[in-house]
């Protein structure tokens, strides 16, 4: 092992500690306080959902269409705390630690994890002002991250290598966790269906030798989990409603939906490119995201909270608005510049970094995909079915294009004497990063 090797170590398992007690520190700051896009109809749909008895039926509350898992959980937890609020709040924390630690594993398992570009991404990520805000919210997108990580960990450690270098136990174990973690991603939201498609994204950029095999496995897993999960979907969903997933939208605004989508489908292309259109408006002004910008809303709502939505009421301080904003501004460029280089980078054969930076950004594009069609088949007006908590994994390109800029300055034989000065500089940025997004409220 390198001197540079030994030191990004040391410099990891201090920022682990320091994260570790950050989000102890986070957790008991916002003990007990209600917040979320959705919190109170979050907390009012879990008092319906008593473990032991029938569930509620989809229409009894606002949010009771969803799966049970986050609303018995927080019911089951409630019986030793005594406070929904607080069991909700403790879901989320133990979700989103879990999904830091397996992205960690994730990233040590691929030899990455020891090396500033591996290390500014594991760490940007875990102190997003979004995925902070997460972690302390009575809501079920905090588990349907961590189902998403989970799968993602577990095809990574399935496919990331041949399977002939497997023992045949060891590999049924993982498989059976990959098909369990399936199954429970749909007891918690209907996103859960996305997430059969990270095996297949692993096995398309790292297992094509083995590229049958690994289909077959994820054909079985993919049949299973559909068998699991069929009980619930059919008695519960499509036997009251008539749909497999039905929705809140769906049920309740149906002469509006039928009006939006005549317009909708009056000129289709025109309808996609304008949610698909970047605002020409300054974003400085606006600290709600517009109704009719996909990239706004996602954007704003990853770095800061919003004004007018009837549960957040904007920055908890004037402190959290300007660095929210300095974040806002801040970040356009290096995840721009980022996506850029690795878009137009000299592949090298079965390269971790470029591997990995290829199944995030093609796990991007599947979340942010399904997002934009949800909100084709439900043209009520895009902060009504479009938030960034509910494609919380295709977040992960962020902090992965802005690593991947450092990483090539690193290459570059240009910046190649200033490379002790940069690696410190962001390093130090890092730091600074992770610690005020954990002690000031941005979010």
């Amino acid at each position: 092992m390198t001197n540079v090797s030994q030191q990004y170590r040391r410099i990891e398992y201090a920022l682990l500690a320091l994260a570790l007690f950050l989000k102890g520190y986070l957790f008991f700051r916002e003990w007990g306080s209600l917040q979320g896009f959705d919190a109170k109809i979050f907390i009012s749909a879990a008092e319906l959902f008593k473990p032991g008895q029938p569930f509620p039926g989809i229409n009894d509350c606002a949010s009771c269409y969803h799966p049970p898992f986050s609303f018995l959980s927080t019911m089951m937890t409630n019986w030793i705390v005594g406070d929904l609020v607080v069991s909700s709040q403790i879901l989320s924390w133990l979700s989103l630690l879990l999904a830091f630690l397996l992205l960690r594993a994730a990233l040590k398992h691929i030899g990455i994890l020891h090396t500033l570009p591996g290390i500014l991404f594991l760490y940007c990520t875990s102190a997003l002002p979004i995925f902070i805000f997460l972690s302390t919210a009575s809501t079920y997108d905090s588990a349907a991250y961590l189902f998403s990580i989970l799968t993602l960990y577990l095809s990574i450690l399935l496919f990331w290598d041949p399977p002939v270098q497997w023992h045949f136990k060891k590999r049924l174990m993982h498989l059976v966790f990959l098909l369990f973690t399936l199954v429970l991603g749909l007891q918690n939201k209907y996103t859960g269906i996305l997430n059969i498609g990270i095996p297949c994204i692993v096995v398309l950029i790292r297992c094509r030798p083995a590229l049958l095999r690994s289909c077959s496995e994820i054909a079985i897993i993919g049949l299973l989990t559909a068998i699991l999960i069929s009980p619930i979907y059919i008695r519960r969903n499509y036997l009251q409603e008539g749909e497999l997933f039905p929705t809140y939208m769906g049920m309740h605004f149906e002469r509006d939906l039928e009006r939006l989508r005549a317009l909708r489908d009056a000129d289709r292309f025109d309808y996609i490119a304008y949610i698909m259109r970047i605002t020409d408006r300054s974003f400085l002004e606006l600290n709600t995201p517009l109704d009719n910008s996909f990239f706004h809303t996602i954007w704003l709502q990853t770095w800061k909270r919003e004004n007018n939505h009837w549960e957040l009421h904007g920055p908890k301080s004037a402190l959290s608005g300007y660095i929210s904003n300095v974040y806002f501004f801040l970040f356009i460029l290096p995840v721009l510049l980022g996506s850029t280089l690795f878009a137009f980078r000299r592949r090298k054969q079965q390269e971790p970094l470029h591997d990995f930076g290829n199944i995030l950004l093609l796990l991007s594009t599947l979340f942010s995909l399904a997002q934009l069609a949800f909100a084709y088949v439900y043209p009520l007006g895009m902060q009504e079915v479009i938030k960034a908590t509910y494609i919380a994994p295709a977040l992960l390109w962020i902090p992965f294009a802005s690593g991947y800029c450092v990483h090539s300055a690193q290459l570059s034989q240009k910046f190649l004497r200033y490379k002790p000065f940069i690696s410190t500089g962001l390093l130090g940025f890092l730091l600074l990063f992770v610690v005020l997004n954990h002690t000031v409220p941005v979010y």
